[in-house]
């Protein structure tokens, strides 16, 4: 009974961490160029307010497809509740070669703590 009781435990600290839980805006923005690179849009939208869905949605169509990305800087508030993120993308378009994109996203902790992306620069 301990064993499984054990096994229940590791597997809902797991879960917890694995869908959300507290994390970092640098993990927020990965996992948001992450679900794009994947074409995961439910769970991209999932990291955005929902007023910002449709700003990255008009970018994002089915010729674009993210082949590499990186959080290059985080800029933390001093209460520690906004944070800014530079990152870099090579993107290929189906009308052009290999692209290098780049901008800044603005995150806030969200009721529960969690990051959530609130303003997306360029777009």
């Amino acid at each position: 009974m301990k064993e499984e009781f054990k096994v229940i435990l590791l597997v809902l600290i797991t879960a917890v961490f694995a869908c959300g839980g507290k994390n970092t805006p640098e993990e927020t923005a990965a996992r948001f160029l992450e679900c794009l690179q994947d074409r995961n849009l439910d769970g991209a939208r999932e990291l955005l307010v929902e007023n910002k869905w449709d700003t990255i949605w008009d970018f994002y169509d089915d010729d674009v497809e993210i082949i590499r990305y990186s959080i290059e800087e985080v800029s933390l508030s001093e209460d520690g509740n906004s944070a800014e993120i530079y990152w870099k993308t090579t993107i290929i378009d189906a009308n052009s070669p290999d692209t290098d994109e780049g901008g800044e996203w603005e995150l806030e902790k969200d009721i529960n703590g969690n990051w959530i992306i609130v303003d997306l620069f360029p777009y």
